[in-house]
């Protein structure tokens, strides 16, 4: 259980268990947050790198906090939660608790100080406490997400989303403010945070017969943001760009994972009549 010290081990090994999720999530959570922050920041990309990677790196292991806590939560308070754990390690949680949580600090202060350290050593203008801050924010969000079972969980679930794809152009000196959020905002939060309200226990059934289908949702939803993008890009092209080539990039990713999904099913279906 103390391997979940290493930032990413404990999100792979609860969350992250197919190989197709795994690479879904690199390509949609650093590739994407790490897009957004280039393009809003006033450093040059050999600068913002290797800071990016260790502050990355620093708020999963900080984010990671926010999964243990849910975990240990179902593991000793619900019943009826979802258990991304096995009895012996949901036994090893319960009982090495806050020991992990403790070390799990322990390397994300860690991990601030190299980059702290790097920052200086190459004279690059990050602005630490505005990062540490976003931190701060995203465990208060999150130990309230975990707090409470309600509607409000809508609330803390996008503003944990919002904070993971904007936060780290808070480490540098910021352009485009109103884009970072336009694009924070649009490309991934939003029509997550749209599905998740969709789930019966809300009590939206309107929302949900709009969704529908989530694989064909996702779709529909990066069709009609591209082509809104595309417009604005005709107006100011400088500005819409940045979304505009995020959306396209999400359209075409959910497109390649919908046909994989059919894909599947067919040959699932093809081996279910041999047997």
């Amino acid at each position: 259980m103390f391997k979940t010290i290493i930032p990413g081990y404990y999100l792979v090994h609860s969350r992250l268990r197919a190989t197709f999720e795994k690479a879904s999530w690199i390509l949609i959570n650093p590739v994407v947050a790490g897009y957004i922050a280039a393009n809003v920041v006033a450093v040059p990309w050999h600068a913002f790198v290797l800071p990016y990677v260790i502050a990355f790196l620093a708020w999963t292991s900080a984010y990671e906090i926010g999964y243990l806590q849910n975990d240990y939560s179902t593991v000793t308070r619900e019943s009826a939660g979802t258990r991304r754990l096995s009895q012996r390690e949901a036994a090893e949680l319960d009982k090495k608790y806050w020991c992990i949580i403790g070390l799990k600090m322990a390397v994300t202060i860690a991990l601030l100080f190299v980059l702290y350290i790097v920052s200086w050593a190459e004279h690059i203008q990050a602005d630490l406490p505005r990062f540490g801050l976003g931190m701060l924010l995203m465990g208060s969000t999150f130990y309230v997400h975990n707090s409470i079972r309600s509607r409000w969980n809508m609330a803390t679930l996008f503003g944990l989303y919002v904070l993971k794809y904007t936060v780290f152009a808070w480490l540098f000196p910021v352009k485009h403010w109103a884009i970072l959020y336009i694009a924070g905002i649009t490309v991934f939060p939003l029509p997550r945070v749209i599905e998740y309200a969709s789930k019966t226990r809300f009590g939206l059934p309107w929302l949900k017969r709009v969704v529908g289908d989530f694989d064909q949702f996702r779709i529909k939803y990066y069709v009609i943001l591209a082509i809104t993008a595309a417009i604005w890009a005709r107006v100011d092209m400088v500005k819409a760009h940045l979304c505009l080539v995020l959306l396209t990039y999400m359209l075409v990713f959910r497109l390649g994972a919908l046909i994989l999904v059919v894909r599947l099913k067919i040959r699932n279906g093809a081996l279910i009549r041999q047997s």
